[in-house]
């Protein structure tokens, strides 16, 4: 998300219906979204189906709207200015190997 999102959660939904957090920012500041990261590797069942879910605000309210009035962001083909939005959850995926749940990205 770039500049009117305001909440990004993400989570897994394993075979058995259980859910595994995997983020959840309340309060979606553009300049850190590279820095977004799990504290640690997770564990997710093969099988597990990942959703994320995003909250934009596209009012003047938004103090980060950079257009006055605001009006409707749509796809641009591709284009990744800071004006334009999208949304996406980025993540690596490695075979599991036991233990690899206790190593620290940090």
């Amino acid at each position: 998300m770039h500049l009117i999102g305001k909440k990004f959660t993400a989570y897994a939904v394993t075979p058995q219906s259980d859910t595994i957090p995997l983020i959840r920012i309340n309060n979606w500041d553009f300049r850190w979204q590279y820095f977004y990261k799990c504290k640690t590797l997770l564990k997710i069942p093969a099988g597990s189906k990942i959703r994320a879910e995003g909250v934009y605000d596209n009012t003047e309210q938004n103090p980060n709207n950079p257009f006055y009035p605001p009006r409707v962001i749509g796809e641009r083909k591709g284009s990744m200015r800071t004006t334009d939005e999208m949304f996406q959850l980025i993540f690596n995926y490695l075979e599991y190997k036991k233990g690899d749940e206790n190593i620290s990205l940090e």
